[in-house]
């Protein structure tokens, strides 16, 4: 299975700072991940669509939807999608396991995160033959760690993404995380009317962000990582929408990724079982000691 990954894993680069120096595509894993973005209304003005240019994501047209549509109203109708604000203040600690899917070069594979109140992540691939990808945060130090490049720091934009989407409860917090946002208007995803809301956090690229007009759901999101002229494009979908302990996660996530050197690939993790409260020792989450 693993030796027919080799020419797939060749066309990957660039990626994300964390993991320049691994060709195998779960390194990207944690990155892609990275899920939630808000914060006030803001129109887009060409100024922001030439951000926009900018950035790699495409500029969408203002519709006629926008007329009395603000960013809180579709982050409000979001949380109460979720279950609504004491709901998820219930949760303080979540253990998922999953599989991570890849078709495209017969790849699947044991995934699996932990996750603490306030601010602390742990996610794990098991490559057989190969090894354990790792990514944590303790709530201060990002970390990765892979057979590949070895154990390294967070940093830079890479450090942000990871940062914010380590905020246990960052579904309520959007505003105060990605405190620049524009509503772009509304879009079909599959025949479902969408809210595009595009959004910025503080030393990171802009995130674009598409809410289920009717669900009030997150459905999918954008986003681009590296320098201008060699942009990697992800598109993250969400599917398969469970109620676990009366708070809304979606069971499927595939990430579609596009770098300038390669085609787009894309992999799929499919939860398996959802946990809450679950108790977690904070060692867990500190950067493993170099051998």
């Amino acid at each position: 299975m693993l030796p027919s990954m080799t020419p797939a894993l060749k066309n990957l680069n660039p990626v994300p700072p964390s993991c320049i120096h691994s060709r195998t595509p779960t390194c990207l894993l944690a990155t892609a991940l990275a899920v939630l973005v808000a914060g006030s209304l803001l129109p887009c003005s060409a100024a922001q669509r030439e951000k926009n240019r900018q950035s790699g994501l495409p500029s969408a047209s203002p519709s006629s939807s926008m007329i009395g549509v603000t960013t809180g109203d579709i982050l409000e109708k979001y949380v109460r999608a979720l279950g609504g604000q004491a709901a998820v203040l219930r949760i303080q600690s979540r253990v998922v396991t999953g599989r991570m899917e890849m078709p495209s070069v017969e790849l699947n594979v044991p995934w699996s995160q932990q996750a603490k109140a306030p601010n602390k992540k742990l996610t794990v691939i098991e490559m057989p033959g190969v090894g354990k990808i790792v990514e944590g945060f303790n709530g201060k130090i990002g970390w990765a760690q892979n057979p590949q490049a070895g154990l390294v720091n967070k940093a830079g934009e890479d450090l942000v993404k990871l940062r914010n989407e380590s905020d246990f409860y960052r579904d309520l917090k959007l505003r105060d995380l990605f405190p620049q946002m524009a509503y772009l208007g509304m879009e079909k995803m599959n025949d479902q009317d969408t809210h595009v809301i595009e959004a910025k956090a503080p030393g990171s690229n802009p995130e674009r962000l598409y809410f289920d007009r009717k669900t009030g759901l997150l459905m999918r999101k954008d986003f681009a990582t590296g320098p201008a002229q060699a942009r990697t494009l992800y598109r993250v979908v969400y599917d398969d929408f469970r109620g676990v302990d009366e708070v809304t996660i979606p069971f499927k996530v595939t990430v579609f990724i596009k770098t300038p050197k390669s085609e787009e690939t894309s992999f799929t993790v499919k939860f398996t079982e959802v946990k809450h409260n679950v108790p977690i020792s904070d060692e867990l989450f500190e950067k493993p000691a170099k051998p």
